[in-house]
């Protein structure tokens, strides 16, 4: 009997993953490292609960806790390239990125399309006895051809919310100007300012549209290199954009404050300055 459940998939025992093939010592492609995180996430609907470098780490179906340098070491990558591969995942909705306890958390959006689980009843029965059968034909190819409708139902409506997700009338729409513009603005961000683009909420293409209208391009630079530059980012800030927002508003206060005080010195160095004046007027007279 066809399983059109599996149509359009190749079939992957986990079993392969153990193979002396899949665990020669090498560095990974992207494609065995996209693999790999497929074969390491979680594939049981419980959660999951572990000590992690001394933190208690919990992660269900779909997930799986993994750092850049335990990445780094399993693919045989640098970490800053695990971490534009990472970035690129995310980019392409493929996985979502989260901080639990300190720790990282992986999602694969689209698990339940890489590991259906396949019911019961859509199992191949074994086969009967000519009676058992003949008596049964009927009723058999009924449910067969009810359950078969069912599934076809289910793939369908599932394949339509991954298209809507990326083509939907809903989805956000961006001008090529302004996707090339952000891709160079990650790039630039991953080569001059790595601990920003490490954070829990990187920028997002909207964002980065309205830092754009906010700031300007020399300004936008500063603060990023000076967050780059700042050891405790990425536990003392979560979202990329309101911190660099955050620090524009700190500054701009800081200048303020500074215009302000010199301002009032330079209007009592004036007054000192006129009262002297009229003091010498005096000794002249």
């Amino acid at each position: 009997m066809k399983n059109e459940i599996l149509s359009y998939f190749l079939p992957v025992s986990r079993k392969f993953f153990d193979h002396p093939f899949w665990k020669d010592e090498r560095s990974y492609s992207r494609a065995e490292a996209w693999l790999d995180l497929i074969a390491s996430a979680r594939f049981e609907d419980s959660a999951a609960t572990g000590i992690i470098g001394n933190v208690e780490l919990s992660w269900t179906r779909g997930q799986l806790p993994a750092t850049l340098r335990y990445l780094s070491e399993r693919w045989k990558w640098s970490k800053s390239k695990v971490n534009d591969f990472l970035k690129l995942l995310q980019k392409l909705k493929m996985i979502e990125r989260s901080k639990v306890n300190g720790l990282t958390v992986l999602s694969l959006t689209n698990y339940e399309l890489y590991n259906r689980k396949i019911q019961k009843e859509q199992v191949e029965e074994p086969a009967q006895s000519e009676t058992d059968n003949a008596t049964n034909a009927e009723p058999n190819k009924r449910k067969t051809q009810k359950r078969q409708r069912k599934d076809k139902t289910n793939i369908v409506n599932k394949e339509n919310k991954v298209k809507n997700r990326f083509s939907g009338a809903a989805a956000p729409t961006h001008s090529q100007e302004d996707q090339a513009g952000f891709s160079r603005f990650e790039t630039w961000i991953l080569e001059n300012a790595p601990r920003v683009a490490e954070m829990n909420q990187p920028f997002t293409i909207d964002q980065y549209i309205r830092l754009r209208e906010k700031l300007p391009v020399d300004q936008i630079k500063d603060l990023l290199q000076r967050m780059g530059n700042y050891a405790p980012l990425t536990k003392k800030n979560e979202s990329a954009y309101l911190t660099v927002i955050n620090w524009a508003k700190r500054d701009f206060n800081q200048l303020k404050t500074t215009n302000n005080a010199t301002s009032a010195t330079e209007q009592y160095l004036k007054e000192r300055e006129r009262l002297a004046e009229q003091v010498r007027k005096r000794a002249e007279e």
